[in-house]
């Protein structure tokens, strides 16, 4: 009996090796090599991406955070495609934040360098460098109608002191200034007094209540532009608070009902005009199509159905980097090495195991791997993939982007 479960187990290891081996070779098949050098592309990749770009309305990017070269791909990107109509970007801010970042543009290295020693970390993933750079393309001869960056997020945690310092500098009355005064420096206290408790709840979103927006929208009554500001200042503490509570999965859902309710704000002022297209860059679980990792239908999925409804299309492209650097520091634990942390995607790559599309593609160069033709393959029962995980990212994203080597982002000063 031990000798007939020793051959079975080495059969079902065969199978199970063969497999993996199987699927390898189908994202070797179908990946294409891109190369860019000084800002120049060559490589069948090159062409693959750029026609996809012009055969959609919508091109998204799903990204991890913290690592230079997939903004520095953005904004090469943009540059070659902004003239066929990209003249709008998606990025994962809040409205108000993308509102400021966009008035900038001047110099928006010096301008966001200085708003950030103002108001520090105030702007989520624009502490980067690197991300300006996509910012800077975007709003060289722009000719949107209407903003050209669509913050489509929550408004960020640390960024409640510059925005009751704003209601404080637009109040109309007496009574209004003193009210934003009172918060501005209660939001100035609690966002100290967090980083020595090293604890995010300890921040302005774990003070604020109800009560508090209550008080605040009936002191800015007749004042407009204040009152939405505070709306949107109230869903966005709701969305933390959530969190904060250890109501995740519902955190997420309001988050991604913000995020929709925002696209649709936007792209109704350019719905109607067929030249208008939209390139974006979020977290890779925000731009899935169908239900992202966290159960969610969220952003990316809506602009997909959006866009179907509209006789439109989207392009879905997922950033995978095989090792690197990144940067991965935060104010709470003010670790310095965080900001150049090495990783490898094939030791500690969470959940999914991607370790077939990263022996399956190019150590020397950028891959891109067409997912469409593996779906069929899913489809017809030619290929089955072990990983849950590996399998939805298929279904879920058009095209993945390999890049064998990574360094991490850099912050301002």
């Amino acid at each position: 009996m031990k000798q007939i479960l020793i051959l079975i187990g080495m059969l079902l290891w065969g199978i199970s090796y063969s497999q993996d081996s199987l699927t390898t070779q189908v994202f070797k098949e179908n990946a294409r090599p891109l190369m860019i050098n000084e800002g120049e592309w060559s490589g069948e990749g090159s062409e693959f991406i750029l026609k996809a770009a012009d055969e959609n309305h919508f091109f998204l990017i799903g990204e991890y955070h913290g690592i230079a070269d997939v903004a520095l791909f953005t904004s090469s990107l943009l540059s070659k495609i902004k003239d066929k109509g990209y003249q709008y970007f998606i990025s994962e801010t809040g409205p108000y934040t993308a509102g400021i970042l966009e008035s900038y543009e001047d110099d928006f290295n010096k301008n966001i360098g200085d708003h950030l020693r103002k108001y520090p970390l105030s702007f989520p993933f624009y502490n980067y460098r690197e991300e300006a750079e996509v910012l800077k393309v975007l709003m060289d001869r722009n000719t949107s109608y209407g903003p050209a960056t669509w913050g489509l997020d929550q408004e960020f945690a640390a960024s409640y002191r510059m925005f009751f310092q704003w209601l404080y500098d637009t109040a109309l009355t007496d009574e209004s200034k003193m009210v934003a005064k009172e918060y501005a420096d209660l939001a100035q206290t609690a966002f100290n007094e967090s980083f020595k408790k090293k604890n995010p709840a300890a921040s302005i979103m774990g003070r604020l209540s109800p009560k508090d927006f209550d008080r605040l929208e009936q002191t800015f009554q007749g004042q407009e532009a204040g009152l939405d500001l505070i709306e949107e200042l109230r869903e966005t503490t709701t969305i933390y608070q959530l969190w904060f509570q250890g109501g995740g999965y519902q955190s997420n859902m309001r988050r991604a009902a913000l995020m929709k309710k925002h696209f649709n704000r936007y792209y109704s002022q350019v719905k109607d005009d067929p030249n208008a297209k939209v390139l974006g860059k979020m977290g890779a679980n925000h731009f899935y199509k169908g239900r992202s990792p966290l159960n969610i239908l969220d952003i990316g999925n809506h602009i997909h159905e959006i866009a179907l409804q509209d006789g439109k299309s989207s392009f879905h492209m997922f950033v995978l980097p095989k090792r690197g650097t990144s940067n991965s520091w935060n104010p709470f634990t003010q670790d310095e090495a965080d900001k150049t942390k090495p990783f490898d995607t094939m030791e500690d790559g969470g959940k999914v195991d991607l370790s077939p599309l990263i022996k399956g593609t190019s150590d020397d160069h950028y891959s891109i791997v067409d997912m469409r033709p593996i779906r069929k393959m899913l489809f017809d029962r030619k290929l089955k993939i072990k990983d849950q995980g590996l399998e939805r990212l298929i279904w879920s994203y058009d095209a993945i982007l390999v890049m064998p080597q990574v360094t991490a982002a850099t912050n301002y000063d």
